[in-house]
């Protein structure tokens, strides 16, 4: 069997009004012989607290648990409360993690009265998923707050066995909350963001102790907002506390560029590209304009940079609507027939075939555009935009007789009316007119009457000049122009 065990005593903080040196220490096992009845030990190191180790003959113990307890004296020949660890002897190897006896009850009492093992106050056992540690709730509601009293606990194990108790002298009944040092928090202000809080403090209600207050606020803090501090005494009294984050930024955005260069645009500007600002606060900045689209003609934007928090910033951008291209003119060749008149005249549309801008409509003009004889001509045809550009392409009018060798009496003869129309055509006569032919000044022949000669109907033709054969019963004919609008 083995017969001694060393053993390292510890032993700080005794529990005497005014810590006194250490002078005397005994020990006993499982059974307490009474105060200064135990068996003695050295001291080699006298102080406030030692550290020490000494050899116990474990020889006269039986196999099985047991418990060590130690006390010391000081110099005031005061005993300390005893301190106590668990052992196992065995005549073999050390069994290593000994199995325990399960904890099935305990009770406890208070005052210095011990009532005896299971007359003290049974409590129920709450397991805490560790087998060797419970919670339980004790009722102090018979107490005042604020007040101490003696407190003693002890277990049972699964074989009946009482453990000794664990002692508090003077077990702290509190019922009351900390109160807060500062009856109102100010607020806590920051440009931007607030990164820290200096956390506020309560005072204990019965140890007079400070209170540090925890909070979940998540930092940074980056708009106004109301956190709340918790006050806890640790023994499960808390009061809450709300403190006002104010985030103040009274700087406008500052645009990245400190002149927008002008937008120059042909025609027409249907969408501009957004300029841009940074924020003191590195807030998303929000940007919009005062345009009306499509934009044309010169004006100048103003854009408008806000951070969402009040503040606006503006800036001016000059719209400039430059139409620099010159009409596209486009010329088609024509012939035309006097028709035994004294002159012939032409419009613009007659010798056009499309011409066209890039911004507007254009106006046209033709030069010259009155003809007297027979011939070839150029002429000149030009387009003006609503910018002033202008473009021209000249084309060739031919002037002859292609039509008709008629005769002037009887275009006497005959007359037209209205001219320009833009439907009917009425013939008044005193020949008998047995055809209507109606023909572009190309030549191309376009409508033709044969029957109720009285009148023709043009509202099918484009509006131009046309050329008009009348056909008498003789054979013979006249051309007359007409002109459709």
């Amino acid at each position: 069997m083995k017969n001694y065990i060393l053993f390292l005593l510890l032993v700080i903080g005794l529990a005497f009004a005014k810590a006194q040196n250490i002078t005397n220490a005994e020990y006993f096992i499982d059974t307490d012989p009474g105060v200064g009845q135990g068996t003695a030990l050295t001291v080699n190191n006298i102080g406030n607290d030692i550290t020490d180790s000494f050899t116990v003959n474990v020889g006269t113990l039986s196999v099985g648990f047991h418990r060590m307890y130690v006390r010391v004296q000081d110099t005031n020949n005061v005993w300390s409360l005893y301190h106590n660890f668990l052992f196992y002897v065995d005549d073999a190897t050390p069994i290593t993690n000994p199995t325990l006896p399960a904890i099935v009850a305990a009770e406890y009492f208070l005052g210095g009265t011990d009532p005896g093992f299971g007359n003290a106050t049974a409590v129920t056992l709450a397991a805490t998923g560790n087998q060797d540690q419970f919670m339980f709730d004790i009722d102090f509601s018979s107490f005042t707050s604020c007040t101490t009293t003696p407190f003693h606990l002890r277990v049972q194990d699964a074989n009946g066995v009482w453990s000794l108790y664990d002692f508090d002298p003077a077990l702290l009944i509190d019922f009351d909350a900390p109160v807060a040092d500062v009856a109102t928090l100010a607020d806590v202000q920051g440009t931007c963001e607030v990164t820290s809080l200096t956390a506020p403090t309560a005072t204990d209600a019965c140890t007079g102790i400070q209170v540090t207050g925890t909070t979940n606020a998540t930092l940074p803090i980056n708009s106004n907002t109301a956190i709340t501090w918790t006050y806890d005494d640790g023994n499960g009294n808390t009061v809450t506390q709300t403190q006002n984050v104010v985030i103040v930024d009274n700087t406008a955005p500052v645009p990245d560029s400190n002149t927008l260069a002008n937008v120059t645009g042909e025609c027409e500007l249907t969408m501009l590209t957004a300029p841009t600002a940074t924020d003191n606060c590195a807030s998303t900045v929000t940007v919009s304009n005062d345009a009306v689209f499509p934009i044309t003609s010169n004006t100048v934007v103003t854009w408008s940079y806000d951070d969402a928090r009040g503040n606006t910033t503006t800036q001016t951008q000059n719209i400039i609507i430059a139409d620099t291209t010159d009409p596209v003119v486009i010329g088609q060749d024509i012939i035309i027939d006097l028709a035994g008149n004294s002159s012939i005249s032409i419009i613009p549309s007659d010798v056009d075939n499309g011409s066209n801008d890039n911004c507007s409509a254009v106006n046209l003009a033709v030069s010259p555009d009155t003809f007297t004889a027979a011939g070839i001509y150029t002429v000149t045809l030009t387009a003006t935009d609503a910018t002033g550009n202008t473009g021209s392409t000249t084309t060739q009018v031919t002037v002859d007789n292609t039509l008709s060798n008629e005769d002037f009496t009887l275009s006497k003869q005959i007359s037209i009316y209205p001219n320009p129309t833009s439907s009917m055509i009425y013939i008044k006569t005193t020949v008998d007119v047995v055809q209507l032919d109606v023909y572009d000044l190309h030549g191309k022949l376009l409508l033709e009457k044969r029957s109720s000669l009285g009148s023709l109907s043009v509202e099918s033709l484009s509006d131009g000049v046309y050329l008009m054969k009348v056909t008498t019963s003789t054979g013979e004919f006249t051309i007359k122009r007409i002109i459709k609008n």
